[in-house]
């Protein structure tokens, strides 16, 4: 959900999920072409986040985004539920690396 929308959160609490499934909310196909009303905004701004550039030296642009980064772990890894409690500050991120 958060590689696909802007502005989600996620919940997986077991009381919060039982809760929604009182709520007679519909099932949604993320991989879809259409997204129901108030889905189609954040996915659009969450495309428009993947869809950076960068200037090569002669001046050209470059379209780049998460494959082409060097990240480790994989930027998918960043939004696992199971690891949000993995997350730290910038300032405790400082701290260790300065």
């Amino acid at each position: 959900m958060l590689e696909t929308f802007a502005w989600v959160e996620v919940v997986t609490a077991p009381d919060a999920v039982a809760r929604s499934r009182d709520a007679g909310l519909e099932e949604v196909d993320i991989e879809g072409p259409l997204m129901p009303p108030g889905l189609e905004g954040p996915r659009a701004e969450r495309d428009a986040q993947r869809a950076q550039g960068e200037l090569a030296e002669d001046g050209t642009a470059v379209r780049s985004g998460p494959d082409d980064w060097p990240f480790n772990p994989p930027i998918v890894d960043l939004f696992d539920p199971v690891l949000v409690k993995e997350e730290i500050s910038r300032s405790e991120f400082e701290q260790h690396w300065s």
